[in-house]
């Protein structure tokens, strides 16, 4: 089992990640504190080719703070 995974386990914050969260998976991306979505979220607008747009926007919005 990878560690970082054990430890979410461990230490009982997977139930309240989740519940903070509404998502029922991990792992849980967030860019600037905004829960974009699981893994598969990710995986998938690689695929479509959105992701890089999404990320530039978040980092200029983190910039811009």
């Amino acid at each position: 089992m990878d560690s970082s995974k054990w430890e979410i386990i461990e230490a009982g914050l997977s139930t309240q990640a989740r519940t903070f969260a509404d998502w029922p998976t991990f792992p849980q991306i967030y860019f600037n504190s905004e829960l974009v979505g699981g893994g598969d979220i990710i995986v998938e607008m690689a695929k479509m080719g959105t992701l890089k747009g999404e990320m530039e926007k978040a980092s200029e919005k983190f910039d811009a703070k």
